[in-house]
């Protein structure tokens, strides 16, 4: 709900808000009204109403309130005027709302809600110049705020001027260090220079996508024989550690389950189906994280897979209808090399699954006679790190010493016998 600051007779304010927890909305609308009634002055009473109105998509009424506290004068002004801008893009469409939020700006220039949000509508209207133009004035006057740093940076990424855009990035994290929007932000630009440099899809079919930056680094090493050595192998997901292991290697393989967490029945549903359904049209959606990076979520499995992109997008339709495209695609590609043979599958299965969940993994794998399948486990009694042991069907086990990660963000990949695993799986 909206903070009352300090606003009068806080025990009707509360009823309110406890009637709307309880889902009484109309009881709490009256509640706000009766409270607008007795305090016509207090900013409080409109914006809830107004607030849930809009969410509850009902935007002609929270418009009317909205103008009735406007024209009254009730303070504090800056978010009135910004709940007025948030109506107007409620009801659509975009285009409205951009007015509204430049009016707060030049009303109360020194607040940061109306270039920033100003800036945000033109980054998705592609209005890329007059962002920049409006958010370096804002910045001039407001040195310092994180939001309108984002924005900037996001601006000369959208435009694809990618050195400039890092260095928006780390001028923002240089004063917010722990910025996780500027971390994620950086590490987004970061996969479209590369993208837009020719790395998307080299000879071997190598892809730039990586986590958000904040993840773990790895670090790059220059070693030509361990990268050829990883590029024959594919992940199917649970964690990421085989693919930051690729990554330590350079080697960007292009794979759908690389970055995906895929518990052990749903990857044996996956195989089952044969991934019927997946990145069907109407089976394909947008989620936008707490970090502001999109996620494309897939309808019949649940799945969610990475775009590495933080930055507005103008046509959500179109973008979806594009990763529809490149996630069938890479559906189908995971199907042929499965058919064929052509790279040895890993999954790494937390310490503790149920055998029977890994029996219904490789029985559903012997609809593909050719695939192979290496399952990671962690070296005991029985078993040293860096050793294969090969089982029935042509699947194998491999071993570290360590599992990863170690708690949340930590991570201790032990390469050197990630290596000598992938070896010994070629020579089992």
């Amino acid at each position: 709900m909206t903070p009352f600051w300090g606003a009068p007779d806080t025990a009707l304010l509360a009823a309110a808000a406890e009637a709307h927890a309880r889902g009484d909305l109309a009881g709490a609308l009256q509640l706000w009204s009766d409270y607008r009634s007795a305090h016509p002055q207090a900013a409080a009473g409109y914006l809830n109403a107004c607030e849930v109105l809009r969410q509850a998509g009902r935007p002609a009424e929270a418009e009317a309130i909205c103008a009735e506290a406007l024209a009254v004068g009730s303070a504090p002004i800056p978010p009135v005027m910004a709940e007025h801008a948030r109506i107007a893009e409620a009801a659509g469409p975009l285009e409205g709302a951009l007015p509204r939020w430049l009016a707060l700006e030049r009303e109360y220039p020194n607040h940061p809600a109306g270039p920033a949000n100003a800036a945000r509508i033109l980054l998705k209207l592609q209005r890329h110049e007059d962002a920049e133009t409006l958010l370096t004035a804002a910045i001039a006057r407001i040195p310092g705020n994180a939001a309108l740093g984002r924005l900037l940076a996001m601006a000369a990424a959208a435009r694809q001027d990618f050195a400039l855009a890092l260095q928006r990035w780390d001028a923002v994290l240089a004063t917010h260090p722990q910025d996780q929007g500027a971390i994620n932000g950086r590490g987004a630009t970061l996969w479209q220079a590369r993208l837009a440099a020719g790395n998307a899809a080299g000879a071997e079919g190598e892809a730039a996508p990586a986590p958000p930056e904040g993840l773990v680094d790895v670090g790059r090493v220059s070693d030509p024989l361990a990268h050829d050595l990883v590029m024959g192998f594919e992940s199917l997901g649970r964690n990421c550690e085989f693919g930051l292991v690729q990554r330590r290697f350079g080697a960007e393989p292009l794979g759908l389950l690389r970055w995906s967490f895929v518990e052990p029945p749903l990857l044996a549903r996956l195989l089952e189906t044969r991934l019927a359904g997946l990145g069907e049209p109407g089976q394909v959606s947008l989620r936008r994280s707490d970090w502001r990076e999109w996620y494309i979520i897939d309808g019949v499995f649940g799945l969610s897979f990475h775009t590495f992109q933080s930055s507005d997008i103008a046509d959500e339709a179109v973008y979806v209808k594009k990763q529809a495209t490149r996630l069938r695609w890479l559906r189908d590609k995971l199907l042929d090399d499965l058919e064929n043979g052509t790279k040895i599958f890993v999954y790494k299965p937390k310490p503790g699954t149920p055998d029977a969940h890994m029996q219904r993994i490789f029985a559903a794998l012997e609809a593909f006679p050719k695939s192979r399948l290496l399952c990671i486990g962690i070296a005991g009694e029985t078993a040293s790190a860096g050793t294969v042991r090969r089982v029935a069907g042509g699947h194998m086990w491999g071993y570290l010493s360590v599992h990863n990660p170690l708690t949340p963000g930590k991570w201790n990949i032990c390469f050197d016998e990630w290596l000598s695993i992938c070896r010994g799986a070629l020579g089992a």
